[in-house]
């Protein structure tokens, strides 16, 4: 059920400049396109939007595996008409991080909402979008699958070996949602370690660190904001445990 209210906006005073906002729009937009929020993509729309992963306190202290997952998003990115929320409190803590649990439910109220309201799609919208392409390597096959599932890839297994020795493509590439990746089985011994580091501009430090940490990669960062530089560069073939080092700036400066 889509509740519809009508309200008066009230303007108090200008936050940012109208460059500095739709620089802020175009990072939030590429959360969705790249980031960690692609599961809320949804197919000729322009979102903008951020998740948000946070472990709860209780008691002045950090409670292991209780979290509070939230996303929030705003469309079409070039008019925004609507705003989306959506948080969950303490998910399946195996399976936690916004980007799995509230952009799907994000990506669907927004399509809801687009079908209701017969907002028309932008022709010039890409129909399928990037996707960092995680690491499995050293999973069991179980385990890679439901992982690469999660990021809106075809699965298929070559072999019989008990953990995944490498895959096609190899982690770190930036590949279409949708994409068969082909997990080829090994024992476990002598699988590669060879990993492609991804494009991190634009991203803020904790969504860098996420999409490094799924990479079985480090962040080394500076500074404060936005990612505006990266060491290695983009593409880069590196060892996985490699520390990739980021400047950060705020937006604006």
């Amino acid at each position: 059920i889509i509740e519809s209210r009508k309200i008066q906006p009230k303007v108090i005073r200008q936050v940012v400049d109208e460059n500095t906002a739709n620089k802020l729009k175009g990072y939030l937009e590429g959360v969705i396109t790249v980031g960690g929020g692609h599961q809320a993509y949804v197919d000729g729309y322009r979102i903008a939007g951020k998740t948000g992963t946070a472990q709860k306190a209780e008691g002045g202290r950090y409670v292991s595996g209780k979290y509070v997952t939230t996303f929030v998003g705003i469309a079409p990115v070039d008019d925004p008409q609507f705003v989306v929320y959506v948080s969950v409190d303490e998910p399946d803590p195996s399976k936690y991080y916004a980007s799995m649990v509230v952009a799907p439910v994000a990506g669907q109220i927004f399509k809801d909402i687009f079908i209701s309201r017969n907002v028309p799609p932008n022709n010039d919208t890409k129909s399928s979008i990037d996707i960092v392409l995680p690491n499995v390597i050293g999973m069991s096959e179980k385990d890679a699958i439901n992982r690469l599932k999660v990021s809106g890839f075809s699965v298929e297994v070559d072999g019989t070996g008990s953990v995944v020795g490498n895959t096609n493509p190899i982690p770190g590439l930036s590949i279409k949602s949708g994409s068969k990746v082909i997990l080829y089985m090994g024992n476990g011994q002598n699988y590669n370690n060879k990993v492609i580091v991804p494009n991190l501009k634009g991203l803020s430090e904790k969504e860098a660190k996420e999409l490094l940490d799924s990479l079985g990669l480090k962040l080394n960062a500076s500074g404060s904001g936005f990612i505006v530089k990266q060491n290695p560069d983009v593409g880069s073939s590196v060892q996985k445990g490699s520390s990739i080092g980021v400047v950060m700036e705020v937006v604006g400066d």
